[in-house]
């Protein structure tokens, strides 16, 4: 049976961290892992920890050459992505990454949260309402139909304000509520609004109905 496995950024050093985000993928992303059910095919979500672990991570899989896995690789941009420049590329650029395209591994199979997972968090207000409350500011959150234009520190800070009142869960923390809060945010929703977050499902969605490749 084939599979594929998302190599994902995030979870942090703990067990108990990491499952709570591979939890929160695996509902953020249930409509793939249904697709793949229908086609046989085998699914599963990797928490890595750091992004360079979620990179050497990815590498290593590759390394083990398996025909019958293909292996994504889906990380923070840490900042705007330039207009019509690939995954990799980005990656290869940014300085605090410059990572290198692996051989025989196609854009296809990089995915970046542009410009962070927080990002895709924002771009459902009402599962932010939902999950905070009373208390909740949203008018603080930058509002738009590119969330991908919001500056990271910006969009930080904004969620951090937002919510600092929220009297039924408290102020937004990265590990405490992000990775619940990605599994309750639409996905079609975020799709609209995150043209990167519409191509990491469209590409996998691709290889599903392909049968695997």
């Amino acid at each position: 049976m084939k599979e594929i496995k998302i190599y994902v950024e995030g979870g942090g050093d703990s067990h108990a961290t990491r499952s709570e985000l591979r939890k929160g993928f695996g509902e953020f992303t249930r409509s793939l892992r249904t697709l793949a059910q229908s086609k046989r095919l085998r699914y599963g979500i990797v928490a890595c920890g750091s992004r360079n672990d979620a990179f050497d991570m990815f590498q290593t899989a590759l390394r083990q050459n398996d025909p019958d896995i293909l292996n994504f690789l889906l990380v923070d941009a840490e900042a705007s992505v330039k207009q019509n420049i690939s995954p990799w590329k980005h990656l290869s650029e940014r300085a605090g990454d410059r990572w290198e395209q692996p051989a025989g591994v196609s854009d296809d199979q990089c995915h970046l949260m542009v410009q962070s997972m927080e990002t895709w968090i924002a771009a459902d207000l009402n599962a932010l309402r939902k999950f905070y409350g009373k208390g909740f500011r949203e008018k603080l959150i930058p509002a738009t139909n590119d969330v991908e234009t919001i500056d990271k520190v910006r969009l930080f800070s904004a969620l951090k304000d937002a919510t600092a009142h929220s009297e039924k869960k408290g102020q937004y923390h990265k590990t405490k509520h992000g990775f619940a809060l990605i599994g309750l945010v639409d996905p079609m929703l975020v799709r609209s609004k995150a043209a990167h977050c519409e191509r990491f499902f469209q590409m996998i969605e691709m290889w599903i109905d392909s049968g695997g490749g």
